[in-house]
């Protein structure tokens, strides 16, 4: 068995982009088969109508499920479920600002630099404000004066 193994990595070391594909084919067949076909058999299943009498699903395509979504209820429902996911984020924050402030202390300073610059990195949105500054200039510059001040006063 062990020289098997030792000659299927002879075999891979020296063809990374097939090692590559080995590595990442599982998780990509998952994601497209599992995860994208059952988004898919949702938007299908989502253009169907409801029969309000037996409760089942009719072959009639209709928009109305989509008018629905901004019924009373089911904003109310959305409003509820944000703000439970804002709670959450913030008792998170917190448990990490009271808790665990001693034992982040002790990670290099370079590698929350490197945490930090990623996360600002991918914050911006380049063609977002390629866009704002084609349709509006004046708001384009509002931008970057606002995150001309937040870069200098974090120093």
């Amino acid at each position: 068995m062990a020289a098997a193994l030792t000659r299927l990595s002879d075999a891979l070391y020296p063809r990374q982009r097939l090692t590559l594909l080995l590595l990442l084919a599982p998780p990509l067949i998952w994601f497209g088969v599992v995860y994208l076909g059952a988004l898919f058999n949702l938007l299908a299943t989502s253009v169907f109508k409801l029969d309000d009498f037996s409760g089942r699903v009719t072959t009639e395509l209709t928009l109305q499920n989509f008018l629905d979504l901004l019924a009373p209820a089911n904003v109310d429902v959305v409003v509820r479920s944000t703000l439970m996911a804002l709670m959450v984020t913030a008792a998170c924050v917190a448990i990490v600002l009271l808790f665990l402030t001693k034992p982040l202390s002790y990670m290099p300073n370079a590698v929350l630099a490197a945490v930090v610059f990623i996360i600002a990195v991918r914050l911006v949105d380049i063609a977002g404000m390629r866009g704002i500054l084609r349709r509006r200039p004046v708001e384009f510059g509002i931008a970057c004066a606002t995150a001309a001040i937040v870069v200098r006063m974090s120093r």
